[in-house]
């Protein structure tokens, strides 16, 4: 499993050691379903997700005029 400071998105918030510290006190594992939705869309979002395995699509509505 990466640490937290080898994630991209971390890396370039050059966070303090103190402060990646704070971020993991506040994470949850959570396990997803192959084919599940996480939010819809419309919805407001209140999560951050780090994908630790497998992959994600992110799909948004057509508009058709």
């Amino acid at each position: 499993m990466p640490l937290i400071s080898d994630i991209a998105y971390f890396k370039k918030l050059k966070l303090k050691n103190y402060e990646l510290n704070e971020v993991c006190s506040g994470l949850e594992y959570r396990s997803m379903t192959k084919d599940s939705f996480v939010i819809n869309y419309g919805e407001e979002g209140d999560l951050f997700y780090i994908i630790l395995k497998g992959k994600v699509s992110v799909w948004l509505p057509v508009s058709i005029e």
